[in-house]
């Protein structure tokens, strides 16, 4: 339990400092589509990933340009929240969870 409480604190710490800098966090999406494409079969996984990829470089591309309109709290809230749960983060859910917030 004291394992899973220092993990969530230093995962809010990064969070926060992340959402605090000028610019937004730095998501590994090549891992995360991957990860994403794992469950389809060999033959479908490439497009799979190429689609991810075309739609998380969209995202991101988004997000650095709103990124300074958001309010720091509400940049540094959601930026926690994309990275619980063991699943690498990926920018469309940032953005999701920004306009729900916001």
């Amino acid at each position: 339990m004291h394992r899973v409480a220092v993990l969530l604190a230093t995962s809010m710490l990064i969070a926060s400092a992340q959402a605090a800098s000028p610019g937004p966090p730095k998501f590994d999406i090549n891992a995360a589509c991957r990860d994403a494409a794992a469950t389809h079969d060999a033959a479908t996984r490439p497009d799979a990933i190429k689609l991810c990829l075309e739609s998380e470089n969209k995202a991101r591309k988004e997000v650095e340009e709103k990124w300074l309109r958001y309010d720091p709290a509400l940049r540094a809230a959601c930026v926690s929240s994309s990275s619980i749960g063991g699943v690498k983060p990926v920018y469309s859910e940032l953005i999701s969870c920004i306009e729900m917030k916001h």
